[in-house]
């Protein structure tokens, strides 16, 4: 969907948050601060991708946290999951690239991608980083993903663990997922228009 089109169940009592990265440039953050009608009250912010290559860290990372904190936002970081590297490179390069960044919600990873893997390899490389990232934050991650993703890759495999589900249809009842799991967050849009922000935003 684009445009100002009607998102069917968000109300005066809906928490909106957005996720950015260096794809949306520099962000004039004095303006950030609604969609719509809505305040946002927290953002993602993308660290990293897979372990190695120039998109592997994220260039606007250190910039992005340090203003949104600065404009009142919560922040959490997160990670683009690539089946291309090993859990263990992927969790280095995460956590190198956020360093010392005060962190207001937990992390997350963004999985969405699988070019190398067998499905039962990819479920066991991804269980890998996770508790890899819960040995080090002592909570669990959140984990990003699709529903055509999830159902492909995640349902019934990752029950213990809350999930940002991506799903555009604007309307959250006709969500599927196969294993019928609950979803903590909804992701209903990747064309937000935000002051302040130059790019679409999810």
């Amino acid at each position: 969907p684009k445009g100002d089109y009607t998102v069917n169940y968000i109300n005066e009592n809906s928490i909106i948050g957005i996720d950015i990265s260096h794809y949306q440039k520099k962000i004039n953050w004095s303006e950030v601060k609604k969609w719509r009608n809505h305040d946002i009250k927290f953002i993602y912010i993308k660290a990293s991708e897979g372990s190695t290559g120039t998109g592997s860290k994220d260039p606007l990372y250190k910039q992005n946290i340090e203003e949104a904190r600065k404009h009142g936002f919560l922040v959490g970081s997160y990670h683009y999951f690539r089946s291309s590297s090993s859990a263990e490179s992927q969790f280095k390069n995460f956590i190198s690239h956020i360093k010392h960044q005060k962190q207001d919600l937990i992390p997350m990873v963004d999985v969405e991608e699988n070019k190398y893997l067998s499905k039962e390899e990819y479920r066991e490389t991804l269980t890998e980083f996770l508790i890899l990232l819960e040995s080090h934050f002592n909570r669990k991650p959140l984990i990003y993903s699709e529903t055509s993703f999830y159902n492909q890759y995640l349902a019934h495999y990752f029950p213990n663990y809350k999930i940002l589900i991506g799903f555009y249809n604007l309307d959250y009842n006709n969500i599927y997922m196969k294993d019928n799991k609950e979803w903590t967050a909804w992701q209903f849009s990747e064309q937000g228009n935000v002051k302040g922000i130059n790019t679409n935003v999810d």
